[in-house]
């Protein structure tokens, strides 16, 4: 497997100080994965991605000071991991693709008439900017609390509220355009 790392490393020297860390740190570096990611697949995951961001800056690494170097490992493990999770989240947050799951919340579902308004206002909420979009989903069709938007969404509550205002009116203002019937 290490052959795939020494791919991207250009000298003998390179491959022997990788080699050397990767035996030394693969335990803790894959333990301060699954420790952010709080899953093994994706632990392995990061793993990888932050193997190959080491070996490409093999260069540059200084093995001389322990200290140092773990310090060093951890930032790039920790920063893959967090934007490892970061990605994972905005797919996740194209939810309008998954039909079934936004249908199954009768508290939302039963103020649509028919399943053709159903999915003409999907269609709408789809079609708003991301910020909106993903505020509206949650708020309106997952029925989220603002606090928990917040926290999924890393963003303050205030920004929630304001978010979730703007979209609303915009939802209206698309859907009298459109003449969509409450």
């Amino acid at each position: 497997m290490l052959f795939l790392y020494f791919s991207v490393i250009e000298d003998a020297e390179g491959c022997s100080k990788f080699e050397a860390i990767y035996n030394e740190y693969h335990t803790m570096l894959f333990k301060i994965a699954l420790g952010i990611t709080k899953n093994p697949h994706d632990a392995e995951d990061v793993m990888q991605n932050s193997l190959f961001a080491i070996a490409k800056d093999i260069k540059n690494i200084k093995t001389d000071n322990v200290n140092m170097l773990k310090s060093y490992l951890y930032k790039i493990v920790k920063n893959n991991a967090l934007d490892y999770l970061r990605k994972k989240k905005s797919k996740s947050f194209d939810l309008l693709d998954d039909f079934e799951l936004i249908q199954s919340n009768e508290n939302t579902t039963h103020l649509i008439e028919s399943d053709e308004q159903y999915i003409r206002l999907v269609v709408l909420i789809k079609k708003m900017p991301t910020t909106y979009r993903d505020v509206l989903i949650l708020h309106y069709l997952h029925e989220m609390p603002v606090a928990r938007i917040a926290t999924v969404l890393n963003r303050k509550k205030s920004t929630i509220k304001q978010q979730l205002i703007r979209g609303t009116k915009l939802l209206r203002k698309c859907l009298q355009e459109t003449g969509f019937h409450d």
